[in-house]
């Protein structure tokens, strides 16, 4: 069985979050204009990581000789001459699996990624910079600058399963998503996936999005952003402080689910009572077509985990609730606004 694997650049939305970092005031995300990232082996398995099979492999043999600017379109083009007539062996795969490291690394193990951008916050201009400390800078030219990555990389489950059958072959588009994948956090400690200082403006990062697609035609994002209250009020717009992102096929048919964390100058913490809302740093576990215009989901590794989970979200601007799987979790009310 053969394996087309194509790429596309879209830049619609963001998940799989490297820190967990709470939304306060003066943080900001934004959208990089170039974000390098070390790829060192896309490839795909089947549930629990068996049977893992390789898409693509860097010819590198280091993250810094894998680094690949995940916004430009050629670079991602270069990734797909390397990856033409892959063999797969039949199976049902259920995991997209990106390692940014070589085999045996840890996420105690560091590397770096390089972005580059500007954001407006607290009415000043930055822009980053390779330089600075902080890795921003106002005003001036935006320069790349480095930040301390983890080794772990990232597996996404896939929804819908790739299904290798004997004597078949189906084109596989990983679709690249950059879109406030960073953000700026005012007199922050240092952390996984940031670069500041504590008395300062730092830049973080999340993993960039490598959303898969079996078939023809090409996949679409329909986002959300999320304000919440635990008690009876409605949310308000200027509490936006998370994102719901649903992958839609050629035919209208969701087939993945991404939450995320969402940074404004406003966006209340995660840890506030009132307005924080349940955790939206983790990736889609479990997921059902309620209807044409509503899904159910539930995000977290397990039911011990305090993430987010909704019975009927539906696609539209809409009110709702959300909580997770326990018991005695946190009943949310939630605005969703389609944007």
């Amino acid at each position: 069985m053969r394996i087309f694997i194509t790429s596309c650049l879209f830049l619609f939305s963001i998940t799989l979050v490297n820190t967990l970092a709470l939304a306060g005031t003066g943080e900001k995300s934004f959208t990089p204009t170039g974000y390098r990232y070390p790829i060192m082996k896309i490839a795909i398995a089947e549930e629990n990581s068996q049977n893992m099979q390789n898409l693509y492999t860097c010819p590198g043999s280091t993250p810094a000789e894998c680094m690949v600017d995940l916004s430009d379109q050629s670079a991602l083009d270069a990734i797909q001459a390397q990856a033409q007539n892959v063999e797969i062996r039949i199976g049902t795969y259920t995991e997209l699996v990106l390692n940014n490291c070589p085999a045996g690394t840890t996420g105690s193990n560091l590397t770096a990624i390089q972005v580059k951008g500007s954001v407006s916050a607290g009415g000043i201009s930055y822009r980053t910079s390779t330089n600075e400390t902080s890795g921003l800078s106002v005003g001036g030219a935006e320069e790349f600058t480095e930040i301390p990555w983890g080794c772990a990389g990232a597996a996404l489950k896939l929804i819908t399963p790739v299904v290798v059958a004997e004597n078949s072959a189906q084109a596989l588009t990983l679709n690249v998503d950059l879109t406030n994948v960073l953000w700026t956090v005012p007199n922050s400690a240092l952390q996984g996936g940031c670069k500041g200082i504590l008395q300062g403006r730092g830049v973080c990062s999340a993993a960039p999005v490598v959303v898969p697609f079996v078939g023809t035609g090409t996949s679409t994002f329909e986002r959300y952003l999320m304000s919440h209250r635990s008690d009876s009020a409605t949310p308000d717009v200027a509490d936006v402080n998370a994102a719901v992102n649903l992958v839609v096929d050629p035919n209208g048919e969701v087939y993945y689910v991404i939450v995320q964390p969402y940074f404004s100058e406003t966006s209340p913490s995660t840890a506030d009572a009132l307005k924080g809302g349940p955790d939206y740093n983790t990736t889609t576990r479990s997921y059902t077509k309620n209807s044409a215009t509503s899904v159910s989901f539930q995000t977290g590794g397990s039911v011990e985990d305090n993430r987010v989970g909704f019975a009927d979200f539906k696609r539209e601007t809409h009110l709702g609730t959300c909580k997770n799987e326990q018991a005695s979790a946190q009943v949310w009310n939630y605005r969703a606004i389609k944007q």
